[in-house]
């Protein structure tokens, strides 16, 4: 080959690579701004704004860090396991694409060719008709703190909440918000035994009875109830919201305002929110497996129960808000029918208190009599767990405190009527579908499945054992097995066993595997699904 000939090769090879290289402007930017700027913007949440190329340039290392530990766009629940509304995920393409960028020095690329910049006004999106903002509060504390609010609705009359809103007076500090209803006159005395605006409280309110309306967290918009339906506030209620400032937040200033649409409409169907799955004993469930109790350097898995009886209507929920405090995990939710079969509810598999949240599911999730609800919530209470309070461990048990712990999951529910599971509530499920396109479980109890759900085990790395979970849409006969890498199968969990459409749990033991990498397979009627798995001792 001639010079002549090998200059063009090489020039049109490295004209190749330099336009498939990875840049801000054609592939970095819209990923920003679908799932990041929202809070990442002058004056919002994020506390840097990641607008603008320069700004995403300055903070390149980070992002690259933070997505690709899953830890940003924050969205604790496992969308294999159920989606829900205003979901913030990134797909693991969407995620080396942004390593890529980062490794290749973080390239601008041809900006004008960048989409167009997203515009935020930090202002109400609701015409609310009951707007209640907070007295202007200087942070105090050193350290974290959890500073409750009491803001009197002015109803005369009983209402119901169809739609509210949370605006931070200070986007820089504003960590989450919890509100509550307060139907007794316990906040107002906490509030007037506790120096300045507001009193502080750690998990709840500090008051007996209290019921949760909703929660908000940066990046989360108003949130709207469907048609019809809403939260009973009574009259002369408080509404208390409970803010979580961060470290760093002393000598600065908030006045967070929460804005509600009521209405007196008496047809309105009543959301109730209700913890079903809790940790008391007695009743309709609870604890299977009590006292909430978590020795030093333990960590322990909890199973709850709560059991809809036969003569309770069919029941339709519309949201789901799982609570513990900062040992808490993993925690997880769903619920088996009369028949036996199993519809997932939500699963966390790395709890933060500091993002919790209140999930709309993106249908309703219809509930039948002679159900139960089954949750189950890990604790790690070693210093293996980067939220410890204590160094060394302490014994942990049930309580209000920073260093208790609690096992609640809120359900937003109404009594079902015909169609609730036809409902609507995420918007993006009115774009049109394929199978080829469905991925995870569909949120309707008769959804058609195209294929079975493998799910990670749990733990992994295993050292022991591990429990490995899936779902089948469908009967069907199924083979589970461990294989080593060269593909040998060395250990057969079940074999041909004709299991009924639903959740299935299996224990695997691994404590006469040799360390290293292995894959755990699941064969049924319409296929295979892997999952790795490490086992370490």
């Amino acid at each position: 080959m001639n010079r002549f000939l090998l200059s063009i090769v090489l020039f049109a090879a490295s004209y190749q690579a330099a336009s498939a290289q990875v840049t801000w402007a054609k592939d970095v930017a819209p990923i920003l701004y679908a799932n990041c700027t929202s809070c990442h913007h002058d004056g919002g949440g994020g506390h840097f704004s990641l607008v603008k190329y320069e700004d995403a340039f300055n903070y390149a290392f980070s992002i690259q860090y933070k997505t690709a530990a899953h830890q940003m766009p924050p969205w604790p629940p496992d969308e294999s396991y159920r989606k829900f509304t205003e979901s913030r995920t990134l797909t693991p393409q969407q995620i080396q694409l942004i390593s890529d960028w980062y490794n290749a020095g973080a390239p601008a690329g041809d900006t004008t060719k960048a989409p167009v910049k997203p515009t935020y006004s930090n202002l109400p999106e609701l015409p609310a008709n009951i707007d209640l903002k907070m007295t202007t509060y200087t942070v105090t504390a050193q350290n974290d703190i959890y500073r409750c609010f009491v803001l009197p609705s002015g109803l005369t009359q009983d209402e119901f909440i169809t739609a509210f809103e949370v605006i931070p007076g200070n986007g820089d500090i504003v960590h989450h918000v919890l509100a509550f209803e307060d139907t007794t006159n316990e906040s107002t005395v906490l509030d007037a035994n506790d120096a300045g605006p507001g009193y502080t409280s750690f998990g709840g309110i500090g008051v007996n009875g209290a019921n949760l309306i909703g929660a908000w967290v940066p990046g989360a918009r108003a949130m709207e109830f469907p048609t019809g339906m809403g939260i009973k506030l009574h009259k002369n209620a408080k509404v208390v919201i409970q803010i979580h400032y961060p470290q760093g937040s002393n000598g600065k200033v908030d006045s967070t305002r929460i804005r509600l649409v009521t209405t007196p409409n008496s047809n309105t169907r009543e959301i109730t929110m209700a913890p079903a799955l809790n940790y008391s004993n007695g009743g309709l469930g609870g604890l299977l497996n009590g006292p909430l109790t978590i020795n030093p350097n333990e960590i322990k898995t909890f199973n709850n129960r709560f059991n809809l009886p036969n003569n309770y209507p069919k029941i339709t929920i519309i949201s789901v808000a799982p609570h513990m405090h900062l040992i808490g995990s993993k925690i997880g939710a769903y619920s088996v029918n009369a028949a036996g079969d199993t519809l997932p509810i939500i699963r966390i598999n790395d709890y933060d208190f500091k993002w919790q949240g209140n999930y709309l599911p993106q249908k309703p999730i219809v509930i039948t009599p002679g159900s139960r609800l089954e949750g189950w919530a890990t604790y790690n209470n070693t210093l293996s767990n980067p939220r410890q309070p204590s160094d060394p461990p302490k014994k942990v048990t049930a309580g209000e405190a920073t260093t208790n712990e609690m096992f609640l999951i809120y359900f937003g529910y109404t009594i079902y009527r015909q169609g609730d599971e036809d409902i609507i509530i995420d918007s993006t499920l009115l774009n049109p579908v394929t199978p080829d396109t469905i991925t995870g479980i569909d949120n309707t109890p008769d959804a058609a499945i195209f294929s079975a759900q493998l799910y990670d085990a749990v733990p992994n790395p295993a050292n022991s054992s591990t429990d490995i979970s899936f779902y089948l849409p469908y009967q069907s006969e199924v083979q589970l097995e461990i294989m080593d890498i060269q593909g040998k199968t060395v250990s057969l969990i079940a074999d041909k066993a004709v299991l009924n459409k639903g959740m299935h749990h299996f224990k695997a033991e691994t404590s006469t595997l040799a360390l290293g990498s292995y894959f755990i397979r699941l064969r049924d009627l319409k296929g295979v699904k892997t999952k790795s798995l490490l086992v370490t001792r």
